[in-house]
């Protein structure tokens, strides 16, 4: 059984983590958000299967372009600066919608056939026969599509549908099936990009946050093992969170919920983080003096390091480990009542 005193120093720790976790996942979330990160990592694989004309062409469809929308301002002024250098009217005066944050395997599959008619049939332009599935199942497969130019974009997309097509024996169902199956597979492998990009901006955001509070994980330790009012005050806070059994899913109403409940505790570790500021040296000279100080200390540097290393693991896993030391430490406490057993 571990020392008691060690458990609170171990839940004290953990708890710290969590809400660094949180606040990261938050601030990451709300980058995710104003950057259409999603969207736009989505857009990167379109662009690079279908190329930069195709793809334009795709999600002007009208299937595609009506799952976007108009909420993010970053980008709003960033097409509107393209529109102006442009100086073409009709587009200024158009409604700037977002990118789509999730695009239904059916509307991709209609939208590509219909994008491809469209543009790139021999047939003219006002035979909308073109659009018909069937039709351009049967010339895809007999060559009658412009797979000759150089767009190497076109050229792949025609590549792959002929496999599909030419799998589907001619039937339309399993023909369309085999296109939004390709198209699954592929937004597993773009969920799997923009983790990484998630996971690496939560790295470089605590990263920053560990360097500026001076976070670091040895250092905080000795200071909840020695100060007895710090290590209670954790504690506390950490029991009312487990007790309120705080939902991980959303880390905006979890890091709000957490926070509530640590306002001593955080009041208390002010004392121990943070770099000493000499007010009679300048910024830069005070910025270097630490960066120095930094430098030469490299345990200080495990420390920081530990603490960003450790607000990149996500915060249901720290939870989960705050929840099991705070029962441990319950199950280990004496009741207050206790009653010796008359002989």
């Amino acid at each position: 059984m571990l020392n008691s005193h060690v458990l609170d120093v171990l839940i004290g720790i953990v708890f710290i983590y969590l809400i660094l976790s949180l606040i990261c996942s938050a601030i990451m979330e709300m980058i995710a958000m104003l950057l259409s990160l999603r969207a736009n990592t989505r857009k990167q694989w379109i662009e690079r299967v279908l190329g930069k004309n195709l793809a334009e062409e795709l999600y002007n469809h009208s299937l595609i372009y009506s799952l976007g929308n108009k909420g993010n301002m970053i980008w709003n002024w960033i097409e509107r600066i393209k529109q102006q250098i442009k100086k073409d009217e009709n587009d200024i005066k158009k409604e700037i919608y977002g990118f789509p944050s999730y695009i239904p395997a059916n509307a991709f599959a209609l939208a590509l056939i219909s994008t491809i008619c469209k543009y790139h049939c021999k047939h003219p332009t006002n035979d909308r026969s073109r659009c018909n599935t069937h039709k351009f199942m049967n010339c895809l497969l007999e060559g009658k599509l412009d797979g000759n130019c150089k767009d190497e974009g076109l050229s792949r997309i025609l590549d792959i549908l002929k496999l599909f097509a030419s799998e589907s024996d001619r039937d339309v169902n399993k023909f369309i099936k085999s296109i939004e199956d390709w198209f699954n597979d592929a937004m597993d492998r773009v969920s799997g990009w923009y983790k990484r990009k998630s996971q690496i901006g939560i790295f470089l955001i605590a990263l920053t946050i560990a360097l500026a509070l001076n976070l670091d994980t040895f250092q905080i330790a000795g200071a909840i093992y020695k100060d007895s009012v710090l290590c209670d005050a954790l504690v506390n806070s950490a029991k009312n969170v487990v007790a309120a059994n705080i939902s991980q899913n959303q880390s905006f109403e979890a890091l709000t919920a957490v926070l509530n409940q640590t306002s001593e505790s955080v009041v208390r570790l002010n004392f121990y983080i943070g770099w000493k500021w000499n007010s009679s040296l300048s910024v830069w000279e005070n910025l270097i003096r630490i960066l120095s100080s930094l430098i030469n200390n490299p345990i200080k540097i495990a420390g920081i390091l530990a603490t960003t290393f450790a607000a990149v693991i996500k915060a249901p896993i720290w939870f989960d480990l705050l929840s099991r030391f705070v029962r441990l430490r319950t199950t280990g406490e004496k009741p207050k009542d206790d009653k010796t057993k008359s002989s």
